[in-house]
């Protein structure tokens, strides 16, 4: 497998899917969004908050909204936003800003 071909299949594997990750968010109904009912995704839940691609297509959410939720016994659990990149929160995390004439030389 050449190097083109393993960075093509890493990108493939990134692709944010609608629906692949779920965050629990408790016994109260969120008061925005839209519920869902989907048993497949309601049992998948009690074990696991994220899924392929294929395990969302497997689970026939025709009306999953980016602000839509499903209960699963007595709790909630929302679609989770897509996160940034891994980049950019490095960035964010390594960057910090100094005061003018701190810098000191070695």
């Amino acid at each position: 497998q050449t190097l083109a071909e393993r960075a093509e299949r890493l990108s493939a594997e990134r692709v944010w899917v609608l629906g692949s990750k779920w965050t629990k968010v408790g016994t109260q109904k969120p008061i925005h969004g839209d519920e869902i009912n989907s048993t497949e995704l309601a049992v998948a839940l009690q074990v696991k908050r994220e899924f392929t691609k294929e395990e969302v297509d497997g689970f026939n959410l025709k009306d999953l909204k980016a602000d839509s939720f499903i209960k699963v016994g007595d709790q909630y659990f929302e679609v989770a936003q897509k996160e940034e990149s891994p980049q950019s929160d490095e960035v964010k995390a390594t960057w910090a800003p100094q005061e003018v004439g701190t810098a000191t030389r070695a």
